[in-house]
């Protein structure tokens, strides 16, 4: 039995200002998007007037999700890390990104832009 694969990529691009001082990244913008495999529909994921649709939204935070997932696991593999305080460090980060209230533009087809205000 062959089976059907498809592809979705998603990409979060973090435009960051450095502190001069403490030679620290700061969060600017964040763009994201997603991709799919030429023969998906792309109108069941992509909209021109939201950006994703729900199903698009979803298949985000999938491959969001699992992003994470894989680098928790390769910094705790490679000791960077303990998992669990890395899993803090990440609800943390989320919870500070709450908030702040982005401003939402839509730049072009397929992109988001959420410029956090700090």
């Amino acid at each position: 039995m062959t089976q059907n694969k498809v592809y979705f990529t998603a990409i979060a691009q973090l435009v960051l200002e450095v502190n001069p001082i403490t030679n620290k990244f700061v969060p600017e913008e964040t763009n994201i998007r997603i991709d799919c495999s030429p023969e998906i529909d792309e109108s069941r994921y992509l909209s021109e007037k939201t950006v994703f649709t729900k199903e698009g939204s979803n298949i985000a935070t999938i491959a969001f999700c699992q992003a994470l997932i894989g680098n928790i696991h390769i910094a705790h593999e490679n000791g960077f890390r303990d998992s669990a305080e890395h899993l803090r460090y990440i609800i943390e980060t989320i919870t500070k990104g709450f908030a702040a209230v982005p401003q939402i533009e839509i730049q072009e087809k397929e992109i988001l832009r959420p410029v956090f205000q700090n």
